[in-house]
């Protein structure tokens, strides 16, 4: 007895549903539609389900705290790197290098970070979040996506700077001191308490603690202080009271570490457990009839790094694509190579053509795992069609969710005055240059070589243009007001709870749209769903029982509202372990990546007595998923297959792993 939707799994999404809605084409626009679109379709790729962008990782949590008293010293933001166990950051008894000295007297990471990464973005590191120097009491934290199968991942160095000092730090100099990812790919918690023993006095500066030379105190520039030309060494402390230094200021009073016999400061490594939030995005274009159309939405999630485009600026290759011809495939691949990108998807309409014509929307729902910062911002893009190079898209990335995991966005809307012109083609609105006009191929009109800008409209009736074609004959985006697009956001219909007393059964329920309907069915065999009494807005229902055993569920009703489907999850258990085969068992056991696909009863992937297919072939010998899933996808084409099942984690011996297919 539960609310039903279709679930599928990935690293940090799953899609649900997908619903698409139109009351406004006619059959005679549909027609031209479709002829119109064809062509364009035979060179633009349309990725219409959901894939990730993320590869296998383990999202873990770093964080800082300064456990200072009050009125001690600051710590400057560490910085934190994950490596293969070979970056020795210094040893005790030898000169600190120049990125060393940089963080010990002015607190600056660059250095550092410019030596982990010498040539290619193997290993990763960061410096964790915050505005200025860590107080006594204060913490931060980043979050990080570690490869398991990775030796760049496996050990964690770290430093910051004691301030104010001269050059005083905190830091490992045994690269392989702190291992968080052991040969088998498990995760080792740490948690580290830092003492007077582990703050260093780098020897590069003399302790004068003159304000002119040191942080926080007075200086007003980097490397101001004398030289010290010594080696590191375990720090011996501040100047003593009355001396004129950094504990004879109030606010510092109790800054010298040595003074202390508690743990001065705290470094913790943990994992960061999903937090799967059901969202159902609803799509519209709001144009009004034979206004114009817009070309299947790209949206992305990621950590509110992503700018698709910039006013005033030159547009990608990559963006030219989508304005000119509403192909995503490019947009798809420049997204993907960003370290800030999560999932990603181009909605259609639902319908043929997949375009939005005017007063079309549609419904998609996904599971999104909210604890993960590459789903916490949006960016979408559209193409304004019949254009040259029209487009709309967000500049400023959309919050979806807080850092605690909770859903902010609520309705994003666009109007007419929002639409861009993409500076890469010139306008003529000649036919053979404009989608659903008459263009037959990609990339054929005249360069422009423009910046993005405001788009300025269509050509004046009687040019020739969009505008004397009747079917746009309300496409003047540019006459107010002219509403667009909008998007919006809302919890997915989830039951939370199902009680029964005195014969009286009771359900409760969060998100979706109202008008709500229950309904029941006797057996799962039954096709058809009774209502129990009528729609409503409450998100609770009760009634009494009238028979000894029902199936239940819950519905939105109302206009756009998503269909209801089935969920089912499928359990892959990974039994194979040392303890089971301890006889010669691997290093770094695992299993291949999982493949798969839903499908009807015609359909088959592989038959025992048969020859295996190139994909089969692949698979069995590598691991490889591909070209499996190219066949896979040719069958979902084809008809007889529905849904790719494509988890991006691994299995590992001993774990038990789960995904989730559409019904």
């Amino acid at each position: 007895m539960r609310n039903k939707h279709t679930d599928h799994h990935s690293s940090s999404y799953r899609p649900l549903s997908l619903i698409g809605h139109n009351d406004k084409n006619s059959s005679t626009a549909k027609a031209f539609l479709k002829d119109a679109w064809k062509s364009l379709l035979a060179s633009v790729t349309l990725m219409s389900v959901l894939a990730s962008t993320q590869a296998e990782s383990l999202h873990v949590r770093v964080t800082a705290e300064n456990l200072m008293p009050e009125n001690g010293a600051l710590i400057t933001p560490p910085w934190i790197g994950f490596h293969e166990g070979d970056f020795d950051l210094f040893d005790p008894g030898s000169k600190a290098s120049a990125s060393l000295e940089s963080l010990a007297e002015d607190g600056n990471p660059a250095g550092l970070s410019t030596d982990f990464q010498p040539e290619t973005n193997t290993r990763q590191d960061a410096v964790l979040n915050s505005i200025g120097p860590i107080p006594p009491g204060a913490k931060v934290a980043k979050d990080f996506f570690l490869e398991t199968d990775a030796p760049m991942h496996h050990y964690l160095s770290y430093a910051a700077m004691i301030i104010p000092s001269n050059d005083a730090f905190i830091g490992n100099g045994n690269p392989q001191n702190f291992p968080i990812i052991d040969g088998n790919g498990n995760f080792i918690e740490l948690d580290l308490l830092l003492t007077k023993q582990n703050v260093y006095d780098a020897g590069v500066e003399l302790n004068d603690e003159f304000p002119e030379n040191t942080p926080a105190l007075g200086q007003m520039m980097p490397n101001t202080g004398q030289d010290e030309n010594g080696v590191i060494r375990v720090h011996t402390g501040l100047m003593p009271t009355g001396a004129g230094g950094v504990v004879d200021q109030q606010a510092f009073s109790n800054a010298d570490f040595t003074k202390i016999d508690a743990p001065i400061a705290r470094i913790r490594v943990s994992i960061v457990e999903p937090n799967w939030v059901d969202v159902t995005f609803r799509v519209q274009n709001q144009a009004p009839s034979n206004g114009v159309y817009l070309t299947p939405v790209w949206m992305g999630f990621h950590d509110g790094t992503v700018k698709v485009f910039e006013k005033n600026q030159p547009a990608s290759s990559a963006l030219e694509r989508i304005a000119e011809d509403g192909d995503p495939s490019a947009l798809n691949t420049w997204f993907s190579n960003l370290p800030g990108s999560g999932v990603q998807q181009v909605v259609t309409s639902g319908m043929q053509p997949p375009v939005f014509s005017p007063g079309t929307s549609r419904e998609v729902t996904w599971t999104l795992n909210a604890n993960d910062p590459r789903n916490r911002y949006l960016s979408f893009v559209s193409m304004v069609i019949p254009s040259n190079d029209a487009f709309i898209a967000n500049m400023e990335p959309i919050q979806i969710f807080d850092d605690g995991g909770n859903l902010v966005f609520n309705t994003f809307r666009l109007g007419g005055a929002a639409v861009l012109d993409a500076g890469t083609e010139q306008n003529s609105e000649a036919p053979e240059d404009t989608p659903l006009l008459g263009q037959s191929v990609p990339n054929t009109g005249m360069g422009e070589m423009g910046v993005i800008q405001s788009h300025e409209g269509f050509m004046q009736l009687g040019l020739g243009g969009v505008l004397d074609n009747p079917m746009f004959s309300h496409a003047d985006f540019t006459h107010p007001p002219y509403p667009l697009f909008e998007l919006q956001a809302n919890p997915a219909l989830s039951i939370t709870s199902v009680s029964v007393s005195e014969g009286e059964l009771t359900l409760n329920w969060t998100g979706g749209k109202p008008p709500f309907q229950v309904q029941q069915k006797p057996n799962a065999n039954e096709v058809d769903w009774t209502n129990i009494g009528n729609a409503s807005d409450m998100m609770s229902r009760s009634w009494t029982l009238d028979g000894a055993q029902g199936f239940y569920r819950v519905v939105s009703v109302g206009e756009n509202a998503a269909p209801a489907t089935s969920k089912y999850r499928l359990t892959f258990d990974a039994s194979w372990s040392a303890v089971t085969h301890p006889v010669s068992f691997p290093g770094n056991p695992h299993f291949s990546g999982l493949i798969g696909a839903t499908h009807n009863a015609a359909g088959q992937i592989w038959q025992p007595g048969e020859r295996a297919t190139p994909g089969i072939e692949n698979m069995a010998e590598t691991g490889s998923k591909s070209p499996l899933q190219n066949e896979i996808q040719a069958a979902i084409e084809s008809g007889w297959a529905d849904t790719l099942i494509s988890p991006s984690s691994s299995p590992r011996g001993g774990l038990e792993n789960f995904f989730h297919l559409f019904s």
